[in-house]
């Protein structure tokens, strides 16, 4: 069974976008994780994403209408670069938009499943999730390990670092 953990901004739209998700990604026969699910009040929630990001076997990045990501999908991104930077799996991070934005420098060179009907578009979403967990599988899911993997990994965390601090800047000029 397909493990998948879900990052969404946590607004009121977003979260029912998440469940809808949510919910046709367990017809397809995943097991979905979300912060929500195992976090207790007080616990230490980068401790508890890293233990289960080393049990998943991809990152859906879920992008509603505004086209922003936020700050806990920030957060979480950077945990998925330090789980993956600590182990040897490579996490697939596959994004979900919900309406044609630019991407995060940390998503921008990964394909996008684009959700345009958002009452019922789901189901198919989902089902694209699993055909890329399936082919990813098939191919085998653990890198190649080298030098040229490695530095496209590192890239790939400085350009998000870079956007972290580009969306810093943005919203100090917005105050």
């Amino acid at each position: 069974m397909d493990q998948v953990f879900l990052s969404y901004k946590s607004t009121p739209k977003e979260r029912l976008m998440a469940g809808r998700l949510r919910t046709a990604l367990e017809e397809e026969g995943m097991k979905v994780w979300t912060d929500r699910d195992a976090l207790q009040a007080g616990e230490n929630w980068e401790g508890t994403l890293s233990g289960q990001l080393n049990r998943m076997d991809a990152v859906i990045f879920l992008i509603g209408p505004d086209g922003r990501v936020g700050e806990e999908q920030r957060d979480e991104a950077t945990a998925v670069f330090r789980a993956e930077w600590e182990s040897p799996k490579k996490i697939p991070l596959i994004p979900v938009v919900t309406t044609y934005t630019d991407l995060p420098p940390f998503l921008k060179e990964v394909q996008a499943i684009e959700v345009s009907d958002v009452e019922n578009g789901w189901s198919e979403a989902a089902k694209k999730i699993k055909q890329t967990l399936g082919a990813a599988d098939s191919t085998g899911s653990v890198p190649a390990s080298g030098e040229n993997e490695q530095q496209t990994r590192l890239l790939e965390i400085q350009r998000f670092a870079d956007s972290l601090k580009a969306a810093d800047s943005r919203e100090k000029l917005a105050r």
